[in-house]
């Protein structure tokens, strides 16, 4: 029984002193973004790479993605009690935390889960090729293809841009994405047992709707910016011997 507890109370520690860690680190000691960031990282590889294991009973899946969530939380805590302290505190920082880790957490663990129902082999590694296409592979097709410093995605959470010299806040475009993250889990989570679950043919049915409707919203919503969009909303244009201009005639 001490035994037991003791192993509870370590797998407690582990996470805070991993925080405690975070703290002398440049960048990720602060509890904002950048640590939002890379706790939704692992989180989703994390949460893939356990859901695949066959042991797991799919009535418990759900608290075993809230776990995660929880531990990834015990990490934050030490960056969020020194930002009180230090009176460095934001609540766009706290925002970045809750908008993060646990799409993620539950985006990584739906596709896991997925795999292990349909009993599909190498399920861990197939799982890990899928995150890194999502995670890394969409991100190198937008950094090519769109004229944006700022980026979106389902595994990491969200990046500002590289030479971002204001404050970092959570806007609407940050908010529509994530919640485009939580209908691609419901989506994937339900999938496999659709067929002995109205409610989830429901669930699946409802999310696919939104998910198709969310990818018609990209440009107005801010998740990307492609230059037609611009030359729109831009409205004013001027073309010389060796350049095309798109300008806001109000600048």
């Amino acid at each position: 029984m001490n035994k037991r507890l003791s192993q509870n109370y370590l797998k407690l520690l582990i996470p805070v002193l991993l925080g405690i860690t975070l703290l002398f680190i440049p960048l990720l000691g602060n509890f904002h973004i950048e640590s939002a960031i890379l706790v939704s990282l692992i989180g989703c590889f994390w949460a893939t790479i356990r859901a695949c294991d066959k042991n797991r009973s799919v009535s418990g899946d759900f608290f075993a993605a809230l776990q995660i969530t929880g531990y990834l939380f015990l990490v934050g805590f030490p960056l969020l009690i020194y930002a009180l302290l230090t009176g460095c505190f934001s609540f766009h920082g706290l925002a970045f935390w809750l908008l993060f880790p646990l799409p993620s957490v539950f985006f990584g663990y739906a596709i896991g889960r997925l795999l292990r129902i349909w009993g599909v082999p190498f399920r861990r590694t197939l799982a890990v090729i899928i995150l890194l296409a999502v995670g890394f592979g969409l991100l190198l097709i937008e950094f090519f293809s769109f004229p944006q410093l700022y980026f979106f995605n389902h595994v990491w959470g969200g990046w500002p841009g590289p030479i971002y010299d204001e404050i970092v806040r959570v806007d609407s475009s940050a908010i529509f994405f994530r919640t485009l993250t939580l209908l691609w889990a419901l989506f994937l989570w339900h999938i496999p047992v659709l067929k002995k679950d109205r409610l989830s043919l429901i669930i699946v049915v409802l999310s696919a709707v939104a998910i198709g409707f969310s990818y018609t919203q990209f440009a107005e919503m801010g998740v990307i910016s492609p230059r037609s969009y611009l030359q729109e909303v831009l409205g004013e244009h001027k073309e010389t011997a060796h350049f095309e201009l798109f300008y806001d005639e109000r600048f």
